[in-house]
């Protein structure tokens, strides 16, 4: 499946989820550096709930797109975040909670320094 097509259902999943959930779902495109960001947040506190970033130009990018979509579908499904097949780790100095399938495939900025100890 091509990125682009993802990138559309992904962007849809994020559409009905804000129509249809109890969730407030973000997705953002960077075209300048084809990077992928979504978001979901607890529309009461808007604390964040589940985040990722992906470059969507590099080989692994189709897997995460499937991935991400999956999980979002997942979501939309269950009204709930199933936290158990995502990545905890650290966003800044707090506690976060990643689209991953494993934890090299998050954003490496903020993983990094957790990984390094």
């Amino acid at each position: 499946m091509h990125e682009q097509k993802l990138l559309g259902q992904i962007m849809g999943l994020a559409f009905r989820l804000n129509q249809n959930s109890k969730f407030n779902v973000f997705v953002e495109f960077s075209g300048h550096v084809n990077e992928l960001s979504v978001e979901i947040r607890d529309p009461m506190s808007r604390r964040r709930l589940v985040q990722c970033s992906i470059y969507v130009t590099r080989p692994d990018a189709e897997a995460k797109l499937v991935e991400v979509g999956s999980q979002l579908s997942d979501i939309l499904t269950t009204g709930e975040i199933d936290y158990s097949r995502l990545y905890k780790g650290r966003y800044g100095h707090r506690e976060a909670y990643f689209f991953c399938y494993d934890s090299l495939s998050c954003n490496p900025r903020y993983i990094a320094r957790e990984q390094l100890g």
